[in-house]
Protein backbone atom coordinates (compact mmCIF):
# COMPACT_ATOMS: atom_id res chain seq x y z
CA UNK A 1 0.00 0.00 0.00
CA UNK A 2 1.14 3.49 -1.18
CA UNK A 3 1.21 6.34 1.44
CA UNK A 4 0.52 9.95 0.05
CA UNK A 5 1.11 12.66 2.82
CA UNK A 6 -1.02 16.02 2.70
CA UNK A 7 -0.57 19.05 4.51
CA UNK A 8 -3.25 22.20 4.22
CA UNK A 9 -2.22 25.04 5.19
CA UNK A 10 -5.55 27.41 3.98
CA UNK A 11 -7.10 28.92 6.60
CA UNK A 12 -10.35 28.65 4.86
CA UNK A 13 -12.53 24.86 4.71
CA UNK A 14 -14.89 26.43 2.51
CA UNK A 15 -14.14 28.26 -0.73
CA UNK A 16 -10.43 27.45 -0.34
CA UNK A 17 -9.37 26.98 -3.88
CA UNK A 18 -6.02 25.56 -2.72
CA UNK A 19 -8.12 22.88 -0.76
CA UNK A 20 -10.07 22.36 -3.77
CA UNK A 21 -6.93 21.73 -6.35
CA UNK A 22 -5.54 19.49 -3.45
CA UNK A 23 -8.63 17.40 -3.31
CA UNK A 24 -8.20 16.84 -7.30
CA UNK A 25 -4.80 16.26 -7.46
CA UNK A 26 -4.83 13.83 -4.12
CA UNK A 27 -8.10 11.78 -5.88
CA UNK A 28 -5.68 11.68 -9.20
CA UNK A 29 -2.73 10.33 -7.65
CA UNK A 30 -5.34 8.10 -5.28
CA UNK A 31 -6.81 6.70 -9.18
CA UNK A 32 -2.55 6.36 -10.37
CA UNK A 33 -1.21 4.47 -7.12
CA UNK A 34 -4.24 2.37 -7.04
CA UNK A 35 -4.49 1.26 -2.93
CA UNK A 36 -3.44 4.59 -0.52
CA UNK A 37 -3.22 5.66 2.65
CA UNK A 38 -3.66 9.79 3.39
CA UNK A 39 -1.54 10.84 5.89
CA UNK A 40 -3.05 13.86 6.29
CA UNK A 41 -1.78 17.55 8.27
CA UNK A 42 -4.01 20.74 8.34
CA UNK A 43 -1.78 23.34 9.66
CA UNK A 44 -3.97 26.02 8.19
CA UNK A 45 -7.07 24.57 10.99
CA UNK A 46 -4.61 23.20 13.52
CA UNK A 47 -1.61 25.72 13.58
CA UNK A 48 1.24 24.61 15.73
CA UNK A 49 2.75 26.55 18.23
CA UNK A 50 4.96 29.31 16.47
CA UNK A 51 7.06 29.25 19.61
CA UNK A 52 8.38 25.70 19.36
CA UNK A 53 10.18 26.66 16.43
CA UNK A 54 13.15 28.12 18.84
CA UNK A 55 13.10 25.71 21.13
CA UNK A 56 13.45 22.73 19.09
CA UNK A 57 16.10 24.67 16.63
CA UNK A 58 18.11 25.97 19.96
CA UNK A 59 18.16 21.90 21.31
CA UNK A 60 20.44 21.39 18.09
CA UNK A 61 22.74 23.50 19.75
CA UNK A 62 22.53 21.94 23.41
CA UNK A 63 23.94 18.64 24.90
CA UNK A 64 21.47 15.93 25.25
CA UNK A 65 21.84 16.06 29.17
CA UNK A 66 21.49 19.48 29.16
CA UNK A 67 18.38 20.01 27.29
CA UNK A 68 14.88 21.33 28.70
CA UNK A 69 11.62 19.18 28.79
CA UNK A 70 10.40 22.39 26.54
CA UNK A 71 13.21 21.75 24.36
CA UNK A 72 12.69 17.71 24.20
CA UNK A 73 9.12 17.91 23.43
CA UNK A 74 9.55 20.67 20.29
CA UNK A 75 12.77 18.28 18.93
CA UNK A 76 10.06 15.25 19.47
CA UNK A 77 7.58 17.32 17.05
CA UNK A 78 10.44 18.11 15.13
CA UNK A 79 10.66 14.16 14.59
CA UNK A 80 6.87 13.63 14.42
CA UNK A 81 6.77 15.98 11.47
CA UNK A 82 9.41 14.43 9.85
CA UNK A 83 8.63 10.86 9.86
CA UNK A 84 5.67 11.41 8.39
CA UNK A 85 7.51 13.00 4.95
CA UNK A 86 9.96 10.06 5.33
CA UNK A 87 6.73 7.15 5.71
CA UNK A 88 5.35 8.36 2.60
CA UNK A 89 5.61 8.06 -1.11
CA UNK A 90 4.09 10.96 -2.74
CA UNK A 91 3.72 14.37 -1.32
CA UNK A 92 1.03 17.04 -1.56
CA UNK A 93 1.82 20.65 -0.67
CA UNK A 94 -1.70 22.91 -0.75
CA UNK A 95 -0.47 25.93 0.35
CA UNK A 96 -1.92 29.43 -0.18
CA UNK A 97 -0.03 32.69 -0.36
CA UNK A 98 -0.99 35.60 1.60
CA UNK A 99 0.28 39.26 0.98
CA UNK A 100 2.67 37.91 -1.37
CA UNK A 101 4.06 35.28 0.95
CA UNK A 102 3.32 31.54 2.37
CA UNK A 103 1.14 31.24 5.13
CA UNK A 104 2.76 31.75 8.24
CA UNK A 105 1.88 28.42 9.70
CA UNK A 106 3.47 26.43 6.74
CA UNK A 107 6.36 28.77 7.72
CA UNK A 108 6.11 27.11 11.25
CA UNK A 109 5.92 23.81 9.68
CA UNK A 110 8.84 23.81 7.83
CA UNK A 111 11.51 25.36 9.95
CA UNK A 112 10.07 22.91 12.73
CA UNK A 113 10.26 19.98 10.04
CA UNK A 114 13.91 21.77 8.84
CA UNK A 115 15.07 20.76 12.30
CA UNK A 116 15.27 17.19 11.99
CA UNK A 117 18.41 15.90 11.17
CA UNK A 118 17.43 14.06 8.40
CA UNK A 119 16.46 17.44 6.51
CA UNK A 120 19.17 19.66 7.61
CA UNK A 121 20.57 21.06 4.31
CA UNK A 122 22.27 18.71 1.98
CA UNK A 123 19.85 15.74 2.92
CA UNK A 124 18.62 13.74 0.43
CA UNK A 125 16.26 12.07 2.75
CA UNK A 126 13.30 12.46 0.57
CA UNK A 127 14.89 12.83 -3.10
CA UNK A 128 13.54 11.32 -6.09
CA UNK A 129 9.72 10.85 -4.44
CA UNK A 130 6.98 12.63 -6.23
CA UNK A 131 6.07 16.12 -4.52
CA UNK A 132 3.50 18.23 -5.79
CA UNK A 133 2.85 21.93 -4.29
CA UNK A 134 0.15 23.70 -5.30
CA UNK A 135 -0.34 27.18 -4.23
CA UNK A 136 -3.13 29.54 -4.84
CA UNK A 137 -3.52 33.49 -4.49
CA UNK A 138 -6.65 35.77 -4.54
CA UNK A 139 -9.08 32.56 -5.28
CA UNK A 140 -11.21 35.31 -5.52
CA UNK A 141 -9.31 37.55 -8.22
CA UNK A 142 -11.14 39.72 -10.79
CA UNK A 143 -9.93 41.50 -13.60
CA UNK A 144 -7.22 41.28 -16.05
CA UNK A 145 -5.39 39.02 -13.57
CA UNK A 146 -8.21 36.81 -12.84
CA UNK A 147 -7.80 34.53 -15.95
CA UNK A 148 -4.13 33.93 -15.72
CA UNK A 149 -3.05 34.76 -11.98
CA UNK A 150 -0.30 36.37 -10.52
CA UNK A 151 3.67 34.79 -10.29
CA UNK A 152 6.26 36.52 -8.51
CA UNK A 153 7.26 38.39 -11.46
CA UNK A 154 4.17 40.15 -11.24
CA UNK A 155 5.54 41.96 -7.92
CA UNK A 156 7.23 45.57 -7.83
CA UNK A 157 9.85 43.99 -5.31
CA UNK A 158 10.86 41.05 -7.84
CA UNK A 159 13.30 41.71 -10.67
CA UNK A 160 11.69 40.97 -14.56
CA UNK A 161 13.01 40.98 -17.68
CA UNK A 162 16.64 42.41 -18.01
CA UNK A 163 16.77 41.38 -13.85
CA UNK A 164 15.63 44.84 -13.15
CA UNK A 165 13.34 45.27 -10.04
CA UNK A 166 10.16 46.66 -10.40
CA UNK A 167 9.53 45.80 -13.59
CA UNK A 168 6.79 43.78 -15.55
CA UNK A 169 6.66 41.26 -18.48
CA UNK A 170 6.18 42.23 -21.76
CA UNK A 171 2.98 41.29 -21.95
CA UNK A 172 1.82 43.70 -19.80
CA UNK A 173 2.55 46.66 -21.60
CA UNK A 174 0.20 49.65 -21.20
CA UNK A 175 -0.21 53.01 -22.43
CA UNK A 176 2.23 54.28 -19.89
CA UNK A 177 4.95 51.92 -21.42
CA UNK A 178 3.83 52.45 -25.03
CA UNK A 179 4.81 56.40 -24.68
CA UNK A 180 7.58 56.00 -22.79
CA UNK A 181 8.99 53.81 -25.28
CA UNK A 182 11.97 50.58 -25.02
CA UNK A 183 13.51 50.31 -21.96
CA UNK A 184 17.73 50.95 -23.14
CA UNK A 185 18.06 47.19 -22.35
CA UNK A 186 14.75 46.56 -25.13
CA UNK A 187 12.48 45.56 -22.04
CA UNK A 188 9.88 47.93 -20.81
CA UNK A 189 9.98 50.48 -18.39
Amino acid sequence: MSTIFRLDASIRQDGSVTRAVADTLESTIAQELGSTDVVRRDIGTNPLDGSVWASAAFSGFTPEEARTDEQKAASALGAELADELVAADALIFAVPMYNFGVSQHFKTWYDLVATDARFAPGAQTIAGRPAFQRHCAWGRLRGRHAARGLGPRDRLDAPGPGGRVGTRPRRHRDRADARRGPAPDGGTA
